[in-house]
């Protein structure tokens, strides 16, 4: 597809927003559950849907989040409406699990968000985010996540977990276990927000661990780093916790992939349209962040053409870029008629992990191939035509 103009348009615009600083890569570095009756099992045990990002959790019901427990009493087991919240009585452990399945694929970079606020009610108290890896379709395990102390999960499932809180073990535990609490992870101290701030935890993660950042509307702030092998995790559970007398508190949580969304502004077109591609970049990270940024294009027959691929430049916090870029169709016998699709993709250079990826696909209608088809056929029916009324002629 001839799309000089087109291209030089796209790099023009691109240019114009593109800055360079300093790069900041993106990584770096059983319990059994009660027994149930043959009844029961058939009831519980069906699979829960599953979900893709990107999804927003806003409005909550109680029926789409469990409130489970090591021990203690419940002081708080809000999830109904706006803002939901969890608290325990004691030293055990809790958590308010979201009964969604999310399928991922994590050679992109995922971010799960969530908006968030703590009550720290004494100085050993601390809490935590959690991302459940793997964990399994059957609704039984989604009403039954932890068993005893220290909240270790049900299935052999393990989780991430970042902490937050006062006590000066716990609160600033980072890392992967068996069990909500992470007492095999070794422990440490960590700057903690301030009792009611929202803070906005972005914990990005892809094939090689996770990448969190806290953003405190008082003024918190922190990153952490986590390497680890995530290579084959196909499915994620998300929830938070209270682990000793903290009232923990969710706005809303957010799954998504990466920076990057396109759009084509119709899904049918005939040579000589315009085709109208919208191409969104925002930095969602909160600082900046080395990338360089591709667009391609699939034919029908699977040949791959490269649009435009830029230098590697810096998105600085803050970046936000929105074009619409028009690409004209020729007329011309040489546009092949079948669904084509454009390929965007966001990496960091320096790893090579992708941050965003995202497609649209269409479809070309060759109206002169069409015409011409029909012409031939005209022209052989009225050819056979003639020729068999020669024939006739002659033979009268």
């Amino acid at each position: 597809m001839k799309m000089g103009k087109a291209k030089n348009a796209l790099l023009l615009l691109l240019l114009a927003s593109l800055t360079t600083v300093s790069v900041i890569p993106l990584t770096t570095a059983s319990h059994t559950p009660p027994s149930a009756s043959p009844l029961t099992k058939v009831i519980t045990d069906r699979s829960i849907p599953t979900l893709k990002p990107p999804l927003n959790f806003d409005n909550f019901s109680t029926e789409e989040i469990t409130f489970d427990k090591s021990g203690d009493e419940w002081v708080l087991k809000d999830g109904e409406g706006d803002i939901i919240g969890v608290e325990i009585s004691g030293w055990n452990e809790s958590i308010a699990l979201l009964k969604k399945r999310i399928a991922v694929d994590l050679t992109k970079s995922l971010t799960v968000e969530y908006k968030i606020r703590f009550y720290f009610r004494e100085n050993e108290s601390h809490a935590s985010v959690n991302i459940f890896l793997d964990p399994p379709a059957k609704e039984s395990w989604w009403n039954d996540p932890i068993g005893v102390h220290p909240g270790v999960i049900n299935g052999d499932v393990l989780n991430f977990l970042h902490k937050f809180g006062r006590h000066t073990c716990c609160g600033g535990t980072v890392g992967i276990d068996d069990d909500v609490q992470g007492d095999d992870i070794p422990c440490r101290s960590a700057p903690y927000p301030k009792d009611g701030e929202w803070v906005t935890v972005k914990v990005m993660m892809n094939e090689s661990g996770f990448h969190v950042i806290s953003k405190g509307d008082m003024g918190y702030s922190r990153e952490e780093f986590y390497s680890y092998d995530l290579r084959g995790v196909k499915y994620i559970g998300v929830g938070f916790g209270d682990q000793y007398r903290t009232k923990v508190e969710v706005d809303y949580i957010k799954i998504y992939y990466g920076p990057l969304s396109i759009w084509t502004d119709k899904s049918e077109y005939n040579l000589g349209d315009v085709v109208k591609l919208g191409l969104e970049i925002k930095n969602t990270y909160g600082l900046p962040v080395m990338t360089q940024f591709s667009l391609k294009l699939e034919q029908p027959g699977g040949d791959i053409d490269t649009i435009y691929e830029s230098k590697p430049f810096l998105m600085p916090a803050g970046f936000h870029f929105r074009k619409v870029i028009p690409f004209p169709i020729p007329v011309s016998w040489f546009i092949e008629e079948g669904n084509y699709t454009f390929v965007a993709t966001l990496i960091e250079p320096t790893t090579n992990v992708t941050l965003g990826e995202d497609i649209a696909k269409f479809h070309i209608s060759d109206e002169m191939r069409a015409a011409k088809e029909f012409q031939s056929l005209n022209e052989a029916l009225n050819e056979a035509l003639g020729e068999a009324a020669a024939r006739q002629a002659g033979r009268a």
